[in-house]
């Protein structure tokens, strides 16, 4: 962690800090492009490792793929498919959410993890710079509830074109 960073985004840097070392809930991490959402949660993920955390890092897209891919075996079904990127990892860090394609697999995968992972209360991270306009009323209301889920905005320019 860095505090030589741009004042206007050090407090979100704060709360991540914050949560990184006691996860709990789930962390949304909303803003522009650039704005180091990513960078975060690739440095959560590492916190979470080397507190003997089992940890899992990946894109949302990527995820999608591997889950596409699970469920067309003959041996997984979509609850153990679930069941493994749901409760498996003790903190799931899922960047990029919403540059998926909106399909209305995509986002029913995207639902239903966020939701497998919140009634089972596993830590989750997500980084996003859209909107949840696309998610179900269902998905934005949960991501609003309060005691769960923790909003961090990041309001800030593109850092690796500024």
């Amino acid at each position: 962690w860095n505090d030589r960073i741009n004042p206007h985004l050090m407090q979100g840097f704060r709360d991540v800090r914050q949560w990184a070392e006691a996860p709990e809930g789930l962390l949304l991490l909303a803003g522009g492009v650039g704005v180091g959402k990513t960078h975060l949660g690739i440095a959560t993920a590492i916190r979470g490792a080397s507190m003997g955390l089992y940890v899992r890092y990946i894109e949302a897209s990527g995820l999608l793929e591997k889950m596409r891919a699970a469920m067309n075996t003959e041996n997984d079904s979509p609850d153990r498919v679930y069941e493994s990127w749901g409760t498996g990892p003790r903190l799931l860090v899922l960047d990029d959410l919403g540059f998926e394609q909106h399909t209305e697999y995509s986002l029913s995968v995207i639902e239903n993890l966020l939701s497998w992972r919140l009634l089972r209360n596993r830590p989750t991270m997500v980084t996003t710079n859209t909107g949840l306009e696309a998610y179900s009323e269902r998905l934005r209301s949960r991501l609003h509830e309060k005691g769960k889920v923790t909003l961090v905005k990041f309001d800030g320019q593109d850092v690796r074109v500024a």
